[in-house]
């Protein structure tokens, strides 16, 4: 259980990191933060070529929405919309 719990603090702590450098002015942490997502965008399903906010704000189905609101709350109201027209998924 405790090594468990030592893996998902050592998988969040890396975005949350990124995030900090971001918030910093850290271009470099930025450019890794948008590749990582995009990544994880590619296993769930996506082309890879978007984030996963571009991809939740132009979805018409119930989980991507669903995200993208949880997403919107973290990052400010319209940012998975705003993302998504950014990225050419919505016009």
């Amino acid at each position: 259980m405790k090594i468990a719990l030592l893996h998902v603090a050592g998988i969040l702590a890396v975005p949350a990191l990124l995030l900090l450098g971001i918030a910093a002015g850290s271009e470099w942490c930025k450019n890794l933060f948008r590749a990582g997502d995009k990544t994880v965008a590619a296993f769930f399903g996506w082309d890879g070529f978007h984030t996963v906010s571009a991809q939740c704000g132009a979805s018409t189905r119930f989980l991507p929405q669903a995200v993208g609101s949880l997403i919107d709350l973290a990052f400010g109201e319209g940012h998975c919309e705003q993302a998504a027209r950014k990225e050419g998924l919505l016009a």
